[in-house]
């Protein structure tokens, strides 16, 4: 979903990938004349021009814009105003857009119901289905997705829903609320943010939620989605903070995917804290709304103050929180804010619910999945392990959680 392939039916450009940076440009607007067959589609964020050129306002917009071209299938549809692209490229045409789409509408309102309104004319979702199961990558217009080719089955219905939701909130964080940082990226020196809590933890919190809220997805299920993320998270090193985790995520690429489940984990409890000190009227999902105004596109919020920001505009109880949870490691108080709400959380035989099972946890290293913590009693398997499948499935970066978890005992 970050490369680029230039095929005789199709090409899939991310336009870093080819496209060169030059010094003191980066603000500088960019034309881009695409030539290829009359019979090919194009699917991309840009727009172009009467001179038939695709067009950007810079360097920054272009990386931001993927392009997906050739024989495609196309399908859209307006959600409340704004308008809703899908293209789809499939090696033997098995998938169509229609399909995708179909399984998707109910997200995209429900979605638009989480923000109170989108805040995007225009979105465009890119499938590529190949050969092999890698992901999706957000940007702020559009979404790219780099999927595995076979038969749509309830199980890969699930994924493609819960994929979108994530990458489609992303016009939320970080379109709307982002750092400096992001705003205007150094290409030559990079420097990360500490926020990467709020843009991938906060927007996979908010992609459960949204289906919660809108009727598609139970309490029940709810739970279960916190559950496996909870397991997951036991298998990544519990002494790397949030904040950390950001800031250095080029050197814990092992350690990085733990932003989707203690990252969730940690934003439904900051929103369970705001809703009980608001007394039910306010949650993250309304203080995120009001910063998505407050902000936009244009308009980065600053890297060091934001967290004085987020509790100045709440409650002192969330500066305490950000300390303990976000920047620190303290572990999360997940009993006791369940508690509050009614929601049971049990612990059994001396050991947090969520960690009793395969005596191992799970981590992920380049685009396998592989065995950490090791329980001492286990002999079989090492640190390191490359893990194939389980019970005959096939696993995956897409599935893991959701075949793992199942183990749990």
């Amino acid at each position: 979903m970050a490369g680029t392939s230039l095929e005789t039916d199709h090409a899939f450009i991310n336009n870093h990938c080819v496209l060169g940076y030059f010094h003191g440009m980066q603000s500088h607007e960019i034309w881009i004349k695409l030539n290829h067959p009359e019979e090919w589609q194009v699917g991309t964020a840009l727009s172009k021009n009467t001179e038939g050129y695709f067009t950007a306002p810079t360097f920054d917009f272009v990386v931001d814009s993927p392009i997906l071209l050739g024989r495609l299938s196309k399908a859209s549809t307006d959600v409340e105003g704004t308008q809703v692209e899908v293209f789809t490229y499939s090696k033997t045409d098995l998938i169509k857009s229609p399909d995708i789409l179909n399984h998707l509408e109910d997200i995209l309102f429900a979605a638009s119901k989480f923000t109170k309104g989108l805040p995007v004319d225009r979105y465009v979702f890119l499938y590529h289905f190949e050969d092999m199961d890698y992901g999706a990558w957000e940007h702020s217009y559009s979404s790219i997705y780099a999927l595995q080719e076979k038969e749509i089955n309830e199980e890969r219905i699930g994924m493609f829903r819960s994929i979108a939701a994530h990458e489609f909130y992303h016009v939320v964080t970080q379109l709307n609320i982002h750092t400096e940082l992001i705003e205007t990226f150094n290409y030559e020196k990079a420097e990360l943010s500490q926020h990467l809590w709020l843009y991938e933890g906060v927007t996979e919190w908010a992609a459960i939620s949204m289906q919660l809220c809108g009727g598609i997805m139970t309490l029940e299920e709810y739970l279960h989605e916190m559950t496996i993320k909870l397991y997951t998270s036991d298998g990544f090193d519990q002494n790397i903070s949030l904040t950390q985790l950001g800031k250095e995520a080029t050197n814990l690429q092992d350690q990085y995917v733990n932003i989707y489940h203690k990252g969730a984990i940690t934003a439904g409890l900051l929103d369970l804290l705001i809703l009980k000190r608001s007394k039910g009227k306010t949650g993250l999902r309304e203080i995120l709304n009001d910063l998505s105004k407050k902000y936009g596109p244009n308009e980065p919020f600053d890297e060091a103050g934001f967290f004085n920001e987020l509790e100045e505009i709440t409650y002192p109880e969330v500066g305490d929180f950000i300390d303990r949870f976000i920047k620190g490691t303290q572990p999360l108080p997940i009993m006791e804010y369940f508690n509050h709400i009614g929601i049971s959380y049990t612990e059994f035989a001396g050991y947090d619910s969520s960690k009793v099972s395969l005596g191992f946890g799970i981590t992920v290293v380049g685009n396998n999945i592989a065995v950490a913590k090791v329980d001492d009693d286990i002999s079989e398997i090492k640190q390191g392990d490359i893990l194939k499948s389980v019970d005959g499935t096939e696993i995956s970066l897409m599935n893991a959680e959701e075949e793992f978890i199942k183990f749990q005992k």
